[in-house]
């Protein structure tokens, strides 16, 4: 796992890697639209294993094991961070849970907001309302 000392400018959600990965997905191009401007504007990008393990259960369960296979030894290259939710996230994902009673955030998706929080990423790669929520805006 990468660690945290390096500065991110991106965080990519689950919505955005499944968008990005198929071709069928309503937000598809708008995906590799935003990953293009990624590469242009050479942000720093990252995800975290909570994330990692939830889209590989959705490419699982919506796909199949090969391509969820694939998607886990895409991160063998280290081109996007993965940083390893720790305690002390998990605590703040339970606060802002609780804190945002009105929404029904993810457990996965309240972790990222405790990493981006921490961390100070500016924007998220998200296509789940929830990020918008937050008031995190698309790279």
């Amino acid at each position: 796992m990468t660690q945290p000392s390096r500065r991110y400018d991106v965080l990519i959600d689950t919505s955005g890697f499944f968008a990005a990965l198929q071709s069928g997905d309503v937000g598809h191009e708008r995906a590799l639209e935003a990953m293009q401007r990624i590469t242009d504007q050479r942000l720093r990008v990252c995800t975290s294993n909570f994330v990692i393990a939830e889209t590989h259960a959705l490419i699982l369960a919506r796909r199949n094991r090969a391509e969820a296979y694939s998607f886990l030894t895409s991160f063998d290259g280290g081109a996007i961070g993965v940083l390893a939710v720790t305690l002390e996230d998990e605590r703040e994902a339970r606060a802002i849970i609780e804190r945002y009673a009105d929404k029904d955030f993810s457990y996965t998706d309240a972790t990222s907001f405790a990493l981006i929080r921490r961390l100070g990423i500016a924007s998220a790669l998200s296509f789940d309302r929830h990020f918008l929520q937050f008031g995190l805006p698309a790279p």
